[in-house]
């Protein structure tokens, strides 16, 4: 296996692991500031599917960039 490719596996891995912790983050603070169920429900949602969407996007692009760069 190309080490191009482990390393966009790795970063990958590493952006999704960021989503997490920026949505648990939003969260919070959410619920700090006294967010309803309507944010929860709307706003955090579309946030989340959005940002997962779009990092699984630029890992399947990086990764396919990866791998044809022979």
């Amino acid at each position: 296996m190309q080490p191009q490719v482990i390393k966009s596996v790795f970063m990958g891995a590493a952006a999704l692991f960021g989503v997490v912790i920026f949505m648990t983050l939003l969260g919070a603070i959410g619920t700090v500031f006294g967010a309803s169920d309507a944010f929860y429900c709307g706003t955090y949602c579309l946030i989340g599917k959005a940002l997962l969407f779009l990092v699984i996007i630029a890992i399947t692009v990086q990764t396919y960039r990866a791998c044809s760069s022979n």
